[in-house]
């Protein structure tokens, strides 16, 4: 996992071993949007996510992509297991 300061330390690099819907890694990067820093915007190599943190263990997720062969929109809630 590797990390980028940047954007006044709110960007990060982040590398996923296995992603939500694929079992490649991919190379992300994202941002907490201010002032409130509780929602965000992450961009992989081919879509891009909205969240929203709801509290410390739940983040609500709507990911979205659109290419020659495919278009896909889907929301759905992390939620940390102990």
């Amino acid at each position: 996992m590797g990390r980028e300061p940047d954007c006044e330390g709110r960007a990060r690099w982040i590398v996923f071993a296995r992603g939500i819907f694929r079992s490649r890694s991919e190379s992300i990067i994202g941002t907490l949007r201010p002032p409130e820093y509780r929602s965000g915007i992450i961009l992989g190599h081919d879509g891009e996510s909205d969240f929203v943190l709801r509290n410390a263990t739940t983040m609500d997720v709507c990911y979205r992509h659109t290419n020659m062969t495919s278009k896909v929109v889907a929301c759905f809630t992390l939620v940390k297991q102990p």
